[in-house]
């Protein structure tokens, strides 16, 4: 897993997430989107998920976005 932050504002924040499971080799290219309370807990969570199409193309555009 790799992550890297896009975005904050205010108790909002947003991260491109890059995750590669070992046991299938699925990969997956994730927006999450975190706020968070007064205390720095998260208080919601939004996870928009890509499944790329090609095999290795996640880590291809994660490679390239610098996460």
């Amino acid at each position: 897993m790799a992550a890297a932050i896009v975005a904050v504002e205010g108790e909002t924040g947003v991260a491109r997430v890059f995750v590669r499971y070992a046991a299938n080799a699925q990969e997956y290219l994730d927006l999450w989107v975190v706020r968070f309370d007064r205390e720095g807990r998260c208080k919601a969570f939004e996870e928009w998920p890509c499944w790329p199409e090609q095999p290795g193309e996640a880590a291809a555009v994660s490679a390239v976005a610098g996460t």
